[in-house]
């Protein structure tokens, strides 16, 4: 039986992406394009090609940026997306306040200084949380298993380093099935593993979210496995284990309950110990 969205919906079959360079590309920005085409094991595109995938990964003279060809009309059109790690507040005092509810959840409280503490975020995406924690003083091994996404990922981090290199020099990207690397974790173990699945429900309820998590959300589908990941992470020596959820959303398993809730404006942070 096929997997159902939460609407009764079939979801969609992957997105099929391609590599591809603006109009006009110096002949290294072709090269690089053709390179990272190999890379990822993905066609190169051209306009007057045979090919005609949804997404493109645009690589430019000074990053990677993805867009979509067609699709859904709230992500088709417009600017490419690419990834801008530079941007995140972290240096307001709001933004750098030990008092949110992501530091709060990480356990970053007086007692322990941020960089004394390694978290491995096992659903970067992105990685604006993985940011939010190197720019506050944590080692973080980002880890994402779709190449793409990682790709865009490592070229952000490159990017913000030219900024904030000592911010940078904290956060390692690694292109990986997390749930393979829980089963043989370096040493020693990172002391907090950090969920941030997709978020659920049907897609009338997603009308919120940006178009940039649109995107993401239609390259790398849903995480019909986010579950049994905690269950993974559950069973790894790993001091703190923090799973983002939407405010209303229900816990991610049912056993074990987590040992504490931190709640933000429209999420919430669920802690568990492992066992």
């Amino acid at each position: 039986m096929n997997a159902k969205d939460d609407d009764g919906l079939s979801p969609p079959a992957p997105a099929t992406v391609a590599v591809t360079v603006e109009v006009v590309a110096a002949e290294a920005t072709k090269q690089r394009a053709a390179a990272l085409a190999e890379q990822l094991g993905l066609p190169l595109w051209t306009s007057d090609g045979g090919d005609d995938p949804e997404l493109l990964l645009i690589v430019t003279a000074d990053r990677l940026a993805l867009k979509a060809r067609r699709g859904e009309a709230a992500v088709v059109g417009g600017r490419p997306v690419s990834v801008d790690l530079a941007g995140i507040d972290t240096r307001s005092a709001a933004g750098a306040s030990r008092k949110q509810p992501l530091f709060r959840a990480v356990g970053l409280h007086r007692r322990h200084a941020p960089s004394d503490v390694t978290v491995a975020d096992l659903t970067a995406g992105f990685g604006e949380d993985a940011w939010m924690l190197a720019r506050f003083g944590c080692r973080v091994i980002a880890l994402e298993r779709h190449p793409v996404v990682a790709a865009m990922l490592e070229d952000a981090v490159d990017r913000a380093a030219a900024a904030e290199p000592q911010v940078a020099s904290r956060l390692e990207v690694l292109q990986r099935d997390s749930a393979l690397w829980l089963a043989a974790p370096p040493q020693p173990v990172p002391a907090v593993a950090y969920i941030d699945p997709m978020y659920p429900g049907p897609a009338r309820r997603r009308a919120a979210q940006g178009k940039a998590m649109k995107l993401l959300r239609r390259l790398v589908g849903e995480d019909p496995d986010a579950a049994n990941l905690l269950q993974a992470a559950l069973e790894v020596p790993i001091r703190r284990i923090v799973v983002k959820r939407p405010r209303r959303a229900p816990p991610l398993v049912t056993e074990p309950e987590p040992v504490a809730v931190i709640r933000g404006q429209r999420v919430r942070f669920d802690v568990y110990i492992s066992t």
